[in-house]
């Protein structure tokens, strides 16, 4: 019963974890991109441009990227799926704390609900994963059980999927 109970609190850490990280970095690039939006739009910018040799039409090609970026991928919103998510698992990290002796039948709520949540989730960026697992590690105190993640794997997180990557155990922290 105590394994079960720490694996379910394991997972919903990880996944709190994993789409905290997701919500923050989609807000910055929502915010990037709106202030990238409206400085390469002004036309104040533009004249600016001249004065540095410039050719303003850049400034506009700029600013329909940004603009396009923003429209196509809405960041925005996504951030704040990834809130609700993110809420959504300490919600339940909260549930479990406040039965200090849970019965079977509150382990088998909670991993229904769980269950659930998974399904309401986008399909995973996996060397995020791994990173929110390692942080998950580190604030239960299994440091034995890290995952490895190269540089660039960690530089693309946000990026790029990874589904054929095959994540190894850190024999570094074992």
């Amino acid at each position: 019963m105590e394994g079960k109970i720490s694996d379910l609190r394991f997972e919903a850490l990880r996944n709190a974890i994993y789409h905290t990280a997701r919500r923050l970095f989609l807000d910055r690039c929502n915010k990037v991109l709106t202030l990238v939006i409206i400085l390469a739009g002004a036309s104040a910018i533009g004249q600016l441009g001249i004065k540095f040799g410039i050719a303003d039409r850049w400034f506009g090609f700029v600013a329909a990227i940004a603009g396009m970026l923003q429209l196509v991928f809405d960041f925005g919103v996504k951030a704040r799926d990834h809130e609700f998510l993110q809420r959504r698992f300490y919600d339940l990290l909260a549930k479990a704390a406040e039965k200090p002796s849970p019965t079977d039948n509150d382990v088998a709520q909670w991993d229904a609900e769980l269950q659930r949540l998974y399904g309401e989730e986008p399909p995973p960026l996996r060397a995020l994963d791994a990173i929110a697992y390692n942080a998950a590690c580190d604030s239960l105190g299994k440091h034995h059980a890290r995952i490895r993640i190269e540089w660039w794997q960690s530089l693309f997180r946000h990026i790029f999927p990874f589904h054929q990557t095959s994540f190894k155990e850190d024999k570094r922290t074992a």
